[in-house]
């Protein structure tokens, strides 16, 4: 399943699709409807027809995966967990690894395995989402999302470090997407797979 996903997040419907969401949905945590959008293009384009992918399930109680994949052929699930944040989040990711562990291994414990952890990282320039937040009347400066970026790039080492502190669990891969509308924004996907 990793090849399908990485082949979908590299494809040029993802790209039209991310850019739809950068112009809809700028003022949100985009989490749940980038999930969503995966979700549709793997039903729609990516895989098999025995195959079959669902938002939130498997369940246990209030516990749930983000987004699984059913194969009717080896009647077994693939379990996909999402996290989005931005750059200076968790002190630019050196207080991550608990929500890691959280979500990669506590549900282990729990019967239900995460086979693969998504982490996706937006950043724009501050200064063109100001322009059209204010643009549209939906600038606010206690509640602008720019708030919560980084001035460096260190959030990026601190973040390596830990995905190789996995290796022995995992393996660890980047992609790098970005939108121009309606401003620039760079999407970094960062991806763990349970070896």
């Amino acid at each position: 399943m990793l090849k399908e996903v990485l082949t979908l997040l590299n494809s040029g419907e993802f790209q039209s699709s991310l850019t739809k969401i950068n112009k809809n949905y700028s003022n949100l945590k985009q989490e749940s409807v980038i999930r969503n959008s995966i979700l549709e293009l793997l039903n729609e384009k990516f895989l098999d027809k025995h195959q079959r992918s669902f938002a939130e399930h498997p369940r246990e109680g209030s516990k749930r995966i983000d987004l699984s994949i059913y194969d009717q052929v080896k009647k077994e699930s693939y379990c996909i967990e999402f996290k989005f944040q931005y750059t200076n989040d968790f002190g630019k990711f050196v207080n991550y690894q608990g929500l890691i562990d959280s979500d990669f291994n506590r549900i282990i414990r729990e019967g239900i395995k995460c086979d693969l952890f998504i982490l996706i990282v937006a950043r724009w320039n501050p200064k063109e989402k100001e322009d059209y937040d204010l643009k549209w009347g939906t600038h606010s400066a206690k509640q602008s999302l720019s708030r919560y970026l980084s001035n460096d790039d260190v959030w990026k080492d601190n973040l390596k470090k830990l995905f190789n502190s996995y290796n022995l669990i995992a393996e660890f891969t980047t992609i790098d997407l970005y939108v121009t509308e309606p401003y620039k924004t760079e999407y970094f996907f960062h991806i763990m797979n349970r070896s």
